[in-house]
């Protein structure tokens, strides 16, 4: 039986092979929160956090399938917030809708919007975000 796979290594396997996103953002641009020691040097980057995983269906006491939250926030130098724009609609092509076929236990990747524009004081960048939910058992 292949081995099951996380939501957080699931993310990152499907930003990092998807055409359209290498265009903007190169794979090594992609980053996990935990993983920066200041600001990227190349533009745009993406950043990718993830929240609780809570039980989503339960069969008396023990999970059936769990849910976990991811946020994936598109960074870049200030200006428009075209090429964000773009990076977050392929990004939502990519991981929104089924999951079935993944090997990851994954039942459906829920997005649930994208943030107003914002700007990053820490990286002197402009950013949005979009949000998702995850739900599948996976672990």
């Amino acid at each position: 039986e292949d081995e099951l796979m996380d939501w957080r290594t699931w993310v990152f396997d499907q930003l990092r092979t998807d055409a359209a996103i290498l265009a903007d953002v190169p794979e090594a641009s992609i980053f996990g929160s935990g993983s920066l020691q200041g600001a990227p040097a190349v533009r745009p980057f993406i950043l990718i956090t993830f929240g609780t995983e809570l039980a989503e269906i339960n069969d008396a006491v023990a999970p059936v399938a769990t849910s976990q939250r991811a946020t994936i926030y598109a960074h870049d130098d200030p200006g428009d917030y075209l090429r964000i724009a773009r990076i977050l609609t392929n990004v939502r092509r990519r991981l929104a809708g089924s999951t079935a076929g993944m090997n990851n236990g994954g039942i459906i990747g829920l997005w649930e919007g994208d943030s107003a524009d914002l700007g990053d004081d820490l990286f002197k960048t402009i950013t949005r975000f979009g949000e998702y939910r995850f739900v599948g058992k996976v672990a």
